[in-house]
C-alpha cells in the first residue's frame, strides 16, 4: 500500500515537472529562431508595453511556468481557429505564419515571422490576429489595434480582423480593421522611441500603468525590476494614508440625486439596487464632470487628511471616477483644499469594487498603509479582511455594482 502511494505521489510530481520542462524546451527552441538585435524589432513588440520590450532586449526573457502555459494556451487557440476556419467551407486559410519587413528609418526595421492567419473572405485576402482573453472587450484594445496595424503595414495587406476568443465562456467576437496611414505614424513613433531608450539605456515610461492595463503588470516577469506599482511621487515603503473620494472627502448627495433624476428615477432610490442599462445611464450622469458643481467639501475628513499630512504621511486619493476625468477631478480637489500626493482613478470598464480591492492590494505590497478612509461599509469590510486599518467617516448610500 505504501509503495503504491509513493508511486502515485511521484507520478503526480513527474507529470507536472515534464509538462513544465517541455513547455520551456519548446519556448527556447522557438526563441533560438528569433534572435534579437538592436534596430530590428518585431511588429508585435510595437503594440506591447515598450517598457517590457526594453527589458526583453536588455535583460533577456525568462518566462515563468505559468506564463509559458498561457503562451501554450494562446497557441492552442490560434491552431483551433485555423483548423475551424479551414473546415468551415466559408473562408479559406492560405497561411498561418507570415514573414515581414518594414523599414522605419535607416537604423530601424520591423522584421520577423509572425503568427497570424491570412484568410480569403469573399475573394478578398485579410489577416486575422487571434487574441485569447478572459473577457471580450466592447471595442478592440488600443494596444491590439497598434499590433494589427503594424502587421497590416508590414505585410502590405489592406484589411485585417481582430478575433477575440473568451477562454472561460467560449464566446468569440470579431472586429474588422482597415489599414490606416495615421497608425503608421504611431508605429514609427513607438519604434523610434523604443530604439532611443535602448541606445540611452533608460527604460521607457510605465505605459501599462499609465493606460490602465494594470493586469499586464500583475503577471509580467519584469515586475520586480520595473516596480510598476511604485508611485513616482512617493518613495517605496513610505507610510501612506489612502482615502476614497466621493462620500469621504466630497459630499456627493446632490450629484447623486441629480443623476437619479436624469435617469428618470426617484431621488430617494438606493443606487446600488439599479441594474442593467439604467445602472449605466445613472453612472454616466453621476460621473459626468459637468455635475461636479453639485458637490460640497466634507471639511471634517479634509481636516483629518491635513492632520495626517502634519504627521509626515503621504496622501493617496483613489476614486471610482473614470480616469478620463482626471483633470476635472484634480481641479475639484485643489479647489476644495484637499491635500494629496497621488490621485488614482478607475480605468474604463473596470468593475468598481474589484478595482478598489486590487488598488489597495498593490499599494499594500509597496507601502505601509497607515489607514484607509472609506464611506461604503461593504468595501470597508472587504479591505479590513486584507489586514488594512479602515475608518468609515460616515455611512454612505453606495453607487457600486
Amino acid at each position: 500500500m505504501m509503495e503504491e502511494w509513493v508511486w502515485m505521489k511521484k507520478a503526480e510530481e513527474r507529470i507536472v515537472e515534464a509538462l513544465k520542462q517541455g513547455l520551456k524546451n519548446m519556448w527556447e527552441e522557438e526563441q533560438a529562431q528569433h534572435l534579437r538585435e538592436e534596430g530590428v524589432y518585431y511588429p508585435s513588440a510595437i503594440g506591447a508595453c515598450l517598457r517590457k520590450q526594453y527589458y526583453i532586449y536588455t535583460i533577456g526573457e525568462k518566462p515563468s511556468p505559468e506564463k509559458l502555459a498561457i503562451f501554450a494556451t494562446g497557441k492552442g487557440v490560434h491552431k483551433a481557429v485555423a483548423e475551424a476556419l479551414n473546415a468551415s467551407g466559408i473562408v479559406k486559410v492560405e497561411q498561418e505564419e507570415v514573414g515581414t519587413s518594414l523599414k522605419i528609418s535607416e537604423n530601424i526595421t520591423l522584421k520577423g515571422r509572425i503568427d497570424i492567419l491570412v484568410v480569403e473572405i469573399d475573394g478578398s485576402k485579410s489577416i486575422v490576429e487571434v487574441k485569447s482573453t478572459s473577457k471580450i472587450p466592447e471595442n478592440p484594445h488600443e494596444n491590439h489595434l497598434l499590433q494589427i496595424q503594424a502587421y497590416l503595414h508590414a505585410t502590405g495587406y489592406e484589411r485585417g480582423i481582430l478575433l477575440y476568443w473568451d477562454k472561460r465562456k467560449g464566446k468569440v467576437k470579431a472586429f474588422a480593421v482597415k489599414r490606416e496611414k495615421e497608425y503608421l505614424h504611431k508605429i514609427a513613433e513607438r519604434a523610434i522611441l523604443l530604439h532611443e531608450h535602448l541606445k540611452r539605456k533608460v527604460p521607457p515610461l510605465k505605459e501599462a500603468i499609465i493606460e490602465g492595463r494594470q493586469w499586464e503588470c500583475d503577471t509580467c516577469e519584469y515586475r520586480s525590476i520595473c516596480e510598476p506599482f511604485i508611485i513616482d511621487t512617493i518613495p517605496k515603503n513610505e507610510s501612506i494614508v489612502v482615502a476614497s473620494l466621493d462620500g469621504v472627502l466630497v459630499d456627493d448627495t446632490e450629484r447623486k440625486k441629480l443623476a437619479l433624476f436624469l435617469t428618470g428615477l426617484s431621488p430617494e432610490i438606493d443606487p446600488s439596487l439599479i441594474k442593467g442599462q439604467l445602472k449605466q445611464a445613472f453612472l454616466k450622469s453621476y460621473f459626468d464632470p459637468a455635475n461636479y458643481v453639485k458637490d460640497s467639501p466634507k471639511t471634517d475628513s479634509i481636516d483629518e487628511l491635513w492632520r495626517y499630512r502634519k504627521l509626515g504621511k503621504y496622501i493617496v486619493i483613489i476614486s471610482e471616477r473614470p480616469e478620463e476625468y482626471y483633470k476635472q477631478t484634480k481641479e475639484e480637489l485643489e479647489k476644495m483644499g484637499v491635500p494629496f500626493d497621488a490621485l488614482i482613478l478607475r480605468p474604463e470598464n473596470q468593475p468598481i469594487i474589484k478595482w478598489k480591492r486590487d488598488v489597495l492590494k498593490r499599494l499594500k505590497e509597496n507601502y505601509d498603509i497607515y489607514i484607509y478612509l472609506e464611506s461604503d461599509r461593504r468595501i470597508a469590510e472587504m479591505i479590513q479582511k486584507m489586514g488594512i486599518l479602515v475608518m468609515v467617516p460616515q455611512t454612505r448610500v453606495s453607487t457600486e455594482e
